[in-house]
């Protein structure tokens, strides 16, 4: 497993930031809406060293690129989405980086022309950074430019790049490392199979020696099928690329819908834990994501007994 460590000094005086506690928590309220701002963090200047001990990280990793004001701006972000997912998830704080497995890299480690990407079995989610001015299209840089400069760059920041992402990489997390560390079976990378798998057939599971297994293929079961044969929305996603049919993929857009969906029943938003990044024939409408919650909801539930039993 790679080592993955913060790249950055964390005990900066107020004073040496480009961008003031008033500007952060604007733009903290950009993401969440309504939300407290975590002010006793930020004066000590211990905003990363406690975000990673209270989720349980592994690190935070910052590309060379970013300035001190990005770093601080996407910690501020990154502690606002895992304290809304684990509002959803029920974790125990820690648990939410499996007590130290998941690293989280920002402008670092990315692939070109992706908005994140997860590194499987190195347990390490990516987010890009928010795109340069001059690589915007035509017209997003033509509408940045007449923001002014500020504008400008809280638009990019917010609007491109990694945000958006978070709660899909993040379900790539669970479905590797469930699989791998937490109900290991032989022969599985995923619980959903191998990356590339686009199986629509049902795998028989024990469902008592490997119960979360046997959730997880129950889930794909019913999101390929129904009483009918192919439901509608596999028949959907069969029209595009094989990248939207591999059953990791169904799975990573699946959970940032449900977090999405949970989200919207208790009131919250947080536009870096999920927002839309694929255009709509891919997602399940309403009716199609309803049909599966309650498994989802299952799967969670086991997930939370297993995690007990792992770590305590």
């Amino acid at each position: 497993m790679l080592k993955i460590q913060d790249n950055f000094s964390d005990y900066k005086s107020k004073h040496d930031l480009y961008n003031n506690e008033s500007n952060l928590i604007k733009l903290f309220k950009l993401f969440k809406g309504t939300s407290s701002f975590p002010s006793k963090w930020y004066k000590e200047g211990k905003l990363v060293v406690n975000t990673t001990k209270s989720f349980g990280l592994r690190g935070l990793q910052f590309g060379e690129w970013l300035t001190t004001e990005d770093k601080y701006n996407y910690t501020l972000a990154l502690y606002s989405a895992l304290f809304d997912l684990n509002k959803i998830l029920l974790f125990k704080n820690k648990d939410i980086g499996m007590r130290g497995m998941l690293g989280i890299s920002i402008g670092s480690r990315g692939i070109p022309n992706a908005y994140a990407h997860y590194e499987t079995n190195q347990y390490i989610i990516n987010l890009s950074r928010y795109h340069r001015k001059d690589r915007l299209p035509y017209k997003q840089k033509k509408e940045c430019e007449a923001m002014g400069s500020s504008e400008c760059k809280k638009w990019r920041f917010l609007y491109t790049g990694g945000p958006g992402s978070l709660a899909h990489e993040y379900g790539h997390f669970l479905d590797n490392f469930i699989a791998t560390k937490i109900e290991p079976k032989r022969g599985s990378v995923y619980l959903t199979g191998n990356p590339g798998s686009i199986r629509a057939g049902r795998e028989k599971i024990n469902e008592d020696k490997y119960p979360i297994h046997h959730i997880m293929e129950e889930i794909m079961y019913n999101v390929i099928f129904n009483e009918r044969g192919l439901t509608s929305y596999y028949q959907r996603i069969r029209k595009h690329n094989p990248y939207y049919y591999k059953r990791v993929e169904i799975w990573a857009r699946l959970f940032e819908q449900y977090i999405a969906y949970k989200m919207k029943q208790r009131g919250m938003k947080n536009h870096f834990l999920t927002s839309p990044k694929y255009s709509s024939p891919v997602y399940m409408n309403k009716s199609e994501l309803e049909r599966i919650v309650p498994y989802i909801d299952r799967l969670l539930f086991e997930v939370r007994d297993k995690l007990k039993r792992f770590f305590y």
